[in-house]
């Protein structure tokens, strides 16, 4: 009996900890993402251009160093934000090559982060706003960085 209670313990305590990984992520803000960024050195070096469509607003940021640019993308909706992600990805994802890394989909978020052939490819979608990075693989620990400061990661 003593067994079967400790037994049922531990799966509610794996179970809870399993449903609190996938727990909903808050996105963060236009102002946040040009404040945290440019707190770690990063320019605004313009609007980013990689989607167009449903966009609301879109900047760049720049690493001082230039090898780390990071695209930030407001959409009009969080299904927007959604098609344009899977969009992305699936072209990614035809990309021929050698891979390593991981695709995740949970409550409000997706994320795509894989390095084909060297170059490190980060794109993580909460709600209705969506993060690429794409860099020499060697910059990879850079982005990782920001992306974590930005809760993006």
């Amino acid at each position: 009996m003593f067994k079967k209670v400790l037994l049922s313990v531990i799966s509610m305590i794996i179970l809870l900890s399993v449903l609190a990984s996938c727990s909903a992520k808050t996105a963060i803000t236009e102002t946040e993402f040009s404040d945290l960024t440019a707190k770690a050195g990063y320019v605004m070096t313009n609007e980013a251009v990689r989607f167009s469509t449903n966009v609301t607003s879109s900047l760049q940021a720049t690493s001082s160093d230039r090898r780390v640019v990071i695209d930030f993308y407001v959409f009009s909706s969080n299904d927007t934000a959604r098609a344009s992600y899977n969009s992305a990805v699936k072209s990614l994802d035809l990309i021929s090559g050698n891979k390593s890394g991981s695709n995740y989909s949970a409550a409000n978020y997706s994320l795509y982060s894989y390095t084909i052939d060297g170059i490190y490819y980060h794109y993580f979608r909460i709600d209705n706003t969506l993060v690429c990075v794409e860099t020499d693989s060697k910059n990879k620990s850079a982005a990782n960085e920001m992306l974590t400061t930005l809760g993006y990661k």
